[in-house]
């Protein structure tokens, strides 16, 4: 044999074993532990804020504890490192003059009024709730919700990216895209939106594979019994899936009444909730973020100010031009545009597309709604339409195909 063919013979069974390598199903063993780690660290260095103090009184409300204002401090101090003792009961910072922290750590009536704001999110806070009836630190459960949640996340992308490409590069993509989101810090979050994101990823991906109407009710009225206006989330991926239909896509098709009986179900749980707990309504919450904080949010007289609410969107949108998060999702969504219009299995990926729109269209009305540029509302966001980019691009199966 020549010496020009063995060396082609050498390539030719290293390239075969390499091929053989990357689809391994074994590569799922790190991604899970990185994964893990990854979540770990979050839960072992928390990223607090004072919400953990409003959603552990909800929960003691919850349970019936009558001295819920000094047991929720009580049990934050217990369980958190004492570095954040000072971001609970204390002035955040000096470039924002507000008595909020001090005050609602000494007066039970003021921290009573900010319940409201959290026990909108029944599941998350009634979970917290069953967790101190069985003698169990209300803020540890919420924090082992964050840390599992975003684990479920990872999972959910892995299997989702598995089905178009390699292990390996499955493994690959979704290590260097969460790690560019900083995972850590989305897992140690004390908030309800690791949930959220995960049940919201689930929904998504199973919507995009044919989810049965029955399944898309019961998405759509657990994502708002996590977060009872969670309605920004689905309104748009059911405007997709009535779209779908007249369209004959690869994702689930919804006629215009189901899509209706969906979205009204979801209002109705939404007012539902909100009227049960007697929320204070979202101008309130907007004029508290963005003008001043509210210690007593029952003797708010304020009405609708146009001219205050673009002034917090304009503001919002000097971050929103500059935040690296928001870029890489400008990114992603424009990677799927190119990959549709010059890919040859395009009306098969057209479905990823819409969703992809729907992405976009929830960043655009929950920007509105609340102008804050935070990674935590959008990380379920950012993290789908990375994977859409990826699988948009990418040849469908030609790997698995090469190897088979």
């Amino acid at each position: 044999m020549k010496t020009q063919d063995l060396i082609n013979q050498g390539f030719t069974s290293i390239a075969t074993k390499g091929r053989a390598m990357m689809a391994s199903r074994l590569w799922f063993v790190p991604y899970f532990i990185i994964m893990v780690g990854l979540a770990a660290l979050g839960g072992i260095k928390p990223n607090v804020g004072w919400d953990v103090v409003g959603y552990t009184g909800s929960a003691l409300t919850f349970a019936g504890e009558e001295d819920f204002h000094k047991q929720a401090y009580s049990l934050v101090k217990e369980a958190l490192p004492q570095e954040y003792n000072a971001l609970i009961t204390d002035n955040p910072t000096a470039d924002r003059p507000s008595t909020y922290r001090s005050t609602m750590f000494a007066n039970q009536d003021a921290f009573q009024e900010q319940l409201a704001y959290y026990q909108i999110r029944p599941l998350f806070v009634g979970a917290m709730a069953l967790a101190y009836k069985a003698g169990f630190n209300p803020v540890h459960m919420l924090l082992l919700i964050s840390v599992l949640s975003t684990i479920g996340i990872t999972l959910l992308v892995y299997r989702r990216l598995v089905q178009d490409i390699t292990p390996f590069l499955a493994a690959f993509f979704g290590i260097s895209l969460v790690l560019y989101l900083r995972l850590p810090s989305y897992a140690g979050l004390t908030t309800v939106d690791p949930l959220l994101g995960f049940v919201f990823t689930w929904f998504v991906l199973s919507f995009e594979k044919g989810a049965n109407f029955s399944k898309v009710i019961v998405f759509c009225l657990l994502l708002i019994l996590i977060r009872s206006n969670a309605v920004v989330f689905t309104f748009p991926i059911l405007m997709m899936g009535v779209l779908a239909k007249p369209l004959d896509l690869k994702i689930t098709q919804l006629s215009l009444k189901q899509g209706i009986i969906a979205g009204v179900s979801s209002l109705v749980l939404m007012k539902l909730i909100e009227g049960v707990v007697g929320n204070y309504g979202w101008w309130t919450v907007y004029y508290f973020t963005f003008v001043e904080s509210l210690n007593f949010p029952t003797q708010f007289q304020g009405s609708f100010d146009l001219g205050v609410y673009i002034k917090g969107v304009l503001e919002g949108a000097r971050w929103l031009l500059s935040d690296r998060f928001t870029t890489l999702f400008y990114l992603f969504i424009s990677m799927v545009l190119i990959g549709l219009s010059a890919h040859k299995d395009a009306r098969n990926k057209a479905g990823q597309g819409l969703l992809v729109l729907a992405f976009a269209i929830i960043f655009i009305g929950h920007f509105l709604l609340f102008p804050l540029v935070m990674a935590r509302f959008y990380f379920p966001l950012y993290v789908l339409s990375g994977v859409y980019a990826c699988l948009v691009l990418l040849p469908h199966q030609v790997i698995k195909n090469k190897i088979n």
